[in-house]
């Protein structure tokens, strides 16, 4: 897939694209490869995140333009019908982006994180995530991101996830993708690796998701 300058814009989405792509190479807290070392052992100056949610956290590593790409489930208090978000302590010094990965999964509980090496990408991870549920096809040679993402008839809406857009939008630089019954997880990390610096969210609640695309590059 040809790599494609990024943006600086902030975008919204609820869109799909599906997949054949090889399965990425995973990374765990177990196992680390010579290709995820610069980024994994990088040390940090501090990560703080008091009381916050998963979503916080992971953009107090984006501060540091490390690229995570995250599901974040959330639940919905059946008494007061409150949305309530996973939450994170993180108070922590000259530790690698490793350690602070390692301390937000012990922290929320449920969660995983592992490190995509074909795309350069953080994927953290409820254990039965919702990404890796869906499966999609989609098959597109040098599409802008945006057409594809946007106005392709792809439906994920029938996943229970919707497009939402906040009148800014990521750059439309061209994309390829040619694959077939691959998760929404793996198709997204090919599509952003394509547009670097730029990372997805996956949030909501049970039946309803909103996919969002922002940018954490430097």
């Amino acid at each position: 897939m040809r790599c494609v300058p990024g943006g600086t814009l902030r975008f919204l989405f609820l869109a799909g694209v599906m997949g054949t792509l090889g399965a990425p190479v995973i990374v765990t807290g177990e196992e680390s490869p010579a290709v995820d070392g610069a980024i994994l052992e990088r040390p940090l100056a501090e990560v703080i995140a008091r009381d916050a949610s998963l979503g916080k956290a992971v953009n107090r590593l984006q501060d540091y333009h490390i690229l995570v790409c995250y599901e974040q489930l959330n639940s919905i208090d059946e008494h007061t019908g409150a949305i309530e978000k996973p939450r994170v302590n993180l108070d922590v010094k000259g530790v690698t982006v490793r350690a602070v990965l390692d301390e937000i999964v012990a922290d929320v509980g449920g969660y995983r994180w592992e490190f995509d090496a074909e795309h350069g990408l953080v994927n953290l991870l409820p254990e039965n995530a919702y990404a890796e549920q869906v499966h999609l096809s989609v098959h597109a040679a040098q599409v802008g991101l945006m057409d594809l993402l946007w106005e392709s008839d792809l439906h994920l809406e029938r996943f229970g996830i919707y497009l939402v857009h906040d009148g800014v939008w990521a750059p439309n630089m061209p994309v390829s993708i040619d694959v077939e019954d691959e998760s929404l997880r793996n198709t997204m990390n090919a599509l952003v690796a394509q547009a670097p610096g730029w990372v997805w969210q996956l949030v909501g609640v049970e039946g309803r998701r909103t996919l969002t695309l922002s940018y954490a590059g430097k």
